[in-house]
């Protein structure tokens, strides 16, 4: 055999393996499944997790630092769901089906989330507002940013910003899992 046939033979076998070593990765049909990693995601290292800041009697601040939320949001229609500090907003279509949706704050002191159900991917983004009131980012929106955690690469990953007020920052989310605030 030529060397340029035995190169090619070796790289057919290389590509076949990887195929069926992803396809062990892969879910049963139906399934939520989480996000691919992306080689074009921007990681963020070591971030800068916005706090939520305690009143002057040691109380959690004023906008919930441990709220939770949960609706039913329809497929067909969209609809918005929020914790007081978390808002989620569903345009039409953005889900296959009528779906239950949880916000959990992480309960750890910054302005954490946990969006349920986990790994569920959208149609369409969706827009996700953090309120900053009582937050160590309070009034500088501009200098925030919304990361999530990808499990996969075990890396904060940062999502798309949308314009924000100063005391709001937005972004655009394409499915749920763990998201923090970051900077300000």
């Amino acid at each position: 055999m030529s060397r340029f046939r035995v190169t090619s033979n070796a790289f057919a076998l290389l590509a076949c393996s990887a195929l069926l070593f992803t396809s062990f990765g892969c879910s049963s049909p139906g399934s939520v499944t989480a996000p691919d990693s992306s080689p074009s995601a921007i990681v963020v290292n070591n971030p800068n997790f916005i706090s939520i800041l305690s009143t002057s009697k040691g109380e959690s601040n004023l906008f919930m630092a441990d709220a939770s939320a949960s609706s039913m949001i329809s497929a067909e229609f969209g609809g918005t769901i929020s914790n007081g500090r978390v808002t989620l907003e569903f345009p039409p279509h953005a889900l296959d089906q009528d779906t239950e949706i949880s916000i959990e704050m992480l309960g750890d002191g910054t302005l954490g989330v946990e969006l349920s159900p986990h790994g569920t991917q959208f149609n369409h983004p969706v827009t996700m507002s953090m309120d900053l009131t009582g937050t160590s980012a309070e009034g500088n929106a501009a200098n925030t940013n919304t990361v999530y955690y990808n499990e996969t690469s075990d890396q904060y990953e940062l999502q798309e910003k949308l314009e924000s007020d100063p005391n709001t920052t937005r972004s655009s989310i394409r499915h749920f899992s763990r998201y923090a605030g970051v900077g300000g």
